[in-house]
């Protein structure tokens, strides 16, 4: 887990409970950690989602295993059930927006 931290300290993070991803500290904001990662871009996490080193995070990512909580494949979403259906009755009121 993240504790306290210094600005540019290198921080990793679990992304879409797949893979590790190493990012580096802007700022933090109450609650939060704004970080930068690899390829430039910026977002804000909470600081529960940041760890302190790769070997922290795959451990939280092999609990997740563990747990066999799998993450749909978008393919799954187009299931052959499912494509005959037009785009409003897949997505329901937020086929279009209001």
């Amino acid at each position: 887990m993240y504790s306290l931290h210094q600005d540019r300290q290198t921080v990793y993070m679990i992304e879409n409970h797949r893979e590790v991803r190493k990012a580096y500290v802007v700022r933090r904001e109450g609650g939060f950690t704004v970080i930068e990662l690899m390829n430039g871009a910026m977002i804000r996490l909470r600081n529960s989602r940041l760890f302190e080193s790769r070997e922290d995070a795959e451990k939280e990512l092999e609990k997740w295993h563990i747990r066999d909580l799998s993450v749909t494949e978008p393919e799954m979403l187009w299931a052959a059930d499912r494509r005959n259906m037009s785009l409003r009755e897949r997505l329901g009121p937020y086929a279009y927006p209001h």
